[in-house]
């Protein structure tokens, strides 16, 4: 069994979907877990945010202290779940800045009822970090956050870069964990564990043709072109004389009603 890190009388441990502790483990698979997906706009959004706090603390030393943490949004379906937005949380210094009176838990039941305004069916479905591995004080922050969804997902993301990158990149495995959390008794003792669990990335129609034209962009002097480009340009193209043989038909219809038409 692993080390484990005791936090207000009940210790973290991290175990793999078998149930066995451990620090390091594979990817596995469980049977009767939530089947997860996620879209490429969180994953956007993680890396985002992480590179705009390491940028502004420390452009060119070391990977900034500051926690880069925020909240999962998404539709949940029985056991299907698809995460697709997320939003950043701040810390407790920053809240304080803008509002004494706020408080992390207050901040993020406003900000969930905001997201349900402007998405309806959307649900708090968990919460990321942006870490190299699972910290005691996680455990304080996921069990606040089991007010707002009793099983959340906790989607970790390691910056740290890998010590070498092979020639094939598109083999490299996304260095991204997901896990849940679950209640055993180890030694008599209540234990949270966090339990890794599979997922899936996956993307509508709309988002496949950003990434697509994301990962083919090119710089200004050179002349590679996402393979949509021409297309898209067709389209555009038709449009715009759509429009413009809409405008005469309406000079047209207009003249006619007026009894103008020469």
């Amino acid at each position: 069994m692993a080390d484990s890190v005791a936090v207000d009388d009940v210790s973290v441990q991290v175990a793999d979907n078998d149930g066995a502790s451990s620090e390091h483990f594979n990817e596995g698979t469980s049977e009767g877990r939530v089947d997860v997906g996620i879209h490429p706009l969180v994953l956007m959004n993680l890396c985002d945010h992480w590179t705009r706090v390491h940028t502004a603390a420390s452009p060119t030393g070391p990977p900034t202290a500051k926690p880069v943490v925020g909240a999962l949004f998404g539709i949940q379906k029985g056991r299907e779940i698809e995460v697709i937005d997320s939003f950043e949380l701040p810390s407790a210094h920053e809240l304080s800045v803008s509002d004494s009176n706020l408080s992390l838990k207050a901040f993020l039941t406003q900000r969930t009822e905001q997201f349900a305004t402007v998405f309806p069916g959307f649900e708090f479905l968990g919460w990321y970090a942006v870490q190299d591995k699972i910290h005691a004080s996680d455990l304080a922050t996921h069990r606040m956050l089991m007010e707002f969804n009793e099983s959340p997902l906790f989607l970790v993301l390691d910056p740290t870069p890998p010590p070498a990158q092979p020639k094939d990149h598109a083999k490299v495995k996304l260095p991204l964990a997901l896990y849940e959390s679950e209640l055993h008794v180890v030694n008599n003792a209540p234990t949270m564990l966090f339990v890794k669990t599979p997922f899936k990335v996956t993307t509508t129609e709309s988002e496949g043709i950003a990434l697509d034209h994301i990962s083919k962009v090119a710089p200004t002097n050179a002349t590679a072109q996402s393979s949509l480009h021409g297309s898209l340009g067709s389209l555009r193209d038709a449009t715009h004389m759509l429009d413009k043989q809409l405008g005469v038909l309406r000079r047209f219809l207009e003249a006619t009603k007026n009894g103008t038409l020469k």
